[in-house]
């Protein structure tokens, strides 16, 4: 039958008719429930932009791969200052932020609209290292009030634990290691994620120096409630993530990138 006949037929016949309209709505409203459930919700959290080089180029890989595993929604980094990101994600004008220290809500309450996750994104840990024969005891930094602490300007956790008299604010890792090991300071502070640390120390100079872990905290997402229902899926990719050793892979490739770890081999399974 040719299509002018099946049209001519549909015209002239009443039931085939509504059968063809029937058709059509039920073809229509099936495609917009595909539609609808196909719908990628954009959920926009904050990083503070004035984050260490380091830091930043590794959450900025992570999420990426994190929106390649995505189905149900997609994160865009919004880059604020530090201390304007906790009010931004407080207040709901943002969907949340990359990572916060794990527990950071039950002491402020003002985070009753937020959840964070329990997957646990990175875990950081702050190295102080000093020469292996200062002889001062370091289980409290701030009860040495004649010590100079060189560190990455961009860690402002360490604004939290380390008073102001004491704190040599640089540029970058590479530069707190270059005044350690000048003498221009009597420590400094690197950050270690999931066990890699940001010191690049020559092999000629780690006899020389000792590290002592000063803190260290897991860190995970914080979103607002009303994303509640992409929990789930948020969490089984860091796992999946983590199960792989991807995250890893990604800290290492990235801190090479940028001279704080040697380039690794296509060798290396970690």
């Amino acid at each position: 039958m040719t299509l002018q006949l099946i049209i001519s037929e549909y015209c002239f016949n009443g039931k085939a008719v509504k059968k063809f309209l029937l058709i059509i709505y039920f073809s229509l409203s099936f495609t917009f429930l595909l539609t609808e459930d196909k719908k990628i919700k954009k959920i926009t959290l904050i990083f503070g932009s004035s984050e260490s080089k380091s830091l930043k180029r590794i959450i900025n890989a992570i999420y990426f791969e994190i929106n390649k595993r995505a189905v149900k929604f997609e994160i865009k980094l919004k880059y604020f200052s530090f201390a304007r990101s906790y009010h931004e994600v407080v207040s709901g004008n943002i969907d949340g932020e990359v990572g916060r220290v794990q527990g950071i809500k039950k002491n402020n309450p003002e985070m009753k609209t937020l959840i964070q996750l329990k997957e646990s994104l990175l875990e950081i840990n702050i190295c102080f290292y000093v020469k292996k024969n200062d002889k001062r005891e370091y289980a409290d930094l701030n009860k040495h009030k004649e010590i100079k602490i060189a560190y990455d300007s961009g860690y402002f956790i360490v604004h939290k634990l380390i008073s102001k008299e004491l704190r040599v604010a640089v540029d970058s890792d590479a530069h707190a290691l270059e005044m350690l090991l000048l003498g221009r300071v009597d420590g400094a502070l690197f950050l270690e994620f999931n066990g890699i640390s940001t010191l690049n120390l020559p092999n000629d100079k780690i006899k020389d120096y000792k590290k002592i872990s000063f803190y260290k905290a897991k860190v995970s997402p914080i979103l607002n409630k009303k994303h509640h229902e992409h929990i789930s899926e948020f969490e089984g990719i860091i796992k999946a993530m983590k199960k792989e050793k991807l995250i890893n892979r990604l800290i290492k490739n990235n801190m090479a990138e940028i001279k704080l770890l040697p380039k690794p081999t296509n060798k290396s399974k970690d």
